[in-house]
């Protein structure tokens, strides 16, 4: 994955967990057209913080309308950067750590 991620300026994708997670973690503007519930409530949430750009495969005028919005303004998706930053840098093993951390304090 990671030639395709050096690569890569905007990707458009489904929302299956792994690949999206290696997307935002490279901080690559995204445009997710869920195609499951699970993914559609992912999308919402992601979208809400303006990690990435969302649309319906019913609505073509939208999906253009997104896919143009990101490749001139990637800045408007602020919250990608943001989790690049948070936690781009991170190795498997960080990841975990943290997420045990996390778990054991609630």
């Amino acid at each position: 994955m990671q030639p395709v991620l050096a690569q890569c300026e905007v990707a458009i994708l489904n929302g299956n967990h792994g690949t999206l997670g290696e997307f935002l973690l490279a901080g690559i503007p995204l445009l997710l057209l869920p195609l499951t519930f699970e993914q559609a409530i992912l999308s919402k949430r992601l979208e809400s913080i303006k990690a990435i750009a969302a649309a319906r495969l019913d609505r073509p005028d939208i999906v253009e309308h997104q896919l143009k919005a990101i490749i001139h303004r990637p800045e408007v998706l602020t919250g990608s950067q943001r989790l690049r930053q948070l936690y781009g840098s991170e190795t498997d093993v960080d990841r975990i750590e943290r997420s045990y951390s996390e778990l054991i304090r609630y």
